[in-house]
């Protein structure tokens, strides 16, 4: 079950609604979270460099402590502005996905409001597997790329 932490979590947007959606439907068996969240628990194993979150795994997605096809579903929203250089994050993703899984990315894009600093924002550059893309507007993207 999919829970908001606080108040203060992310509003309830369109892309968030059909994010929570998408997990509920199709993460199953082995599931690692990216990025620890303080507003939402998908109840999933997480990784995140930040110890105060208190991740199961503390480190970094870019250099993921786990062998080659561990996870049948890795979820990635909202990691591409974070992380120091998004193609090796993507890279590493795939590499610890099992054949047949699937990767969820959640990237922002130009017209995302929420986010007060300037962040990366996804511009279709970045090489992946064939995948599906699902467009909010220009505001938010999520790919899904099966192995």
């Amino acid at each position: 079950m999919i829970k908001a932490l606080s108040e203060a979590s992310d509003p309830v947007s369109p892309y968030r609604l059909w994010y929570n959606e998408w997990v509920s439907e199709n993460a199953k068996g082995w599931v690692l979270d990216v990025g620890k969240s303080r507003f939402w628990d998908y109840g999933f194993p997480t990784i995140d460099t930040n110890k105060k979150l208190k991740p199961t795994f503390c480190a970094s997605i870019e250099k993921a402590p786990f062998q080659a096809e561990t996870f049948n579903v890795v979820l990635a929203n909202g990691i591409y502005e974070c992380v120091e250089n998004p193609q090796i994050m993507i890279n590493e993703v795939l590499r610890i996905l099992k054949t047949g899984g699937k990767a969820i990315f959640g990237f922002v894009g130009e017209e995302y409001k929420p986010y007060k600093k300037d962040w990366k924002y996804y511009d279709f550059k970045e090489k992946l597997p064939k995948h599906e893309i699902v467009s909010f507007n220009n505001e938010y993207h999520f790919l899904i790329c099966t192995k």
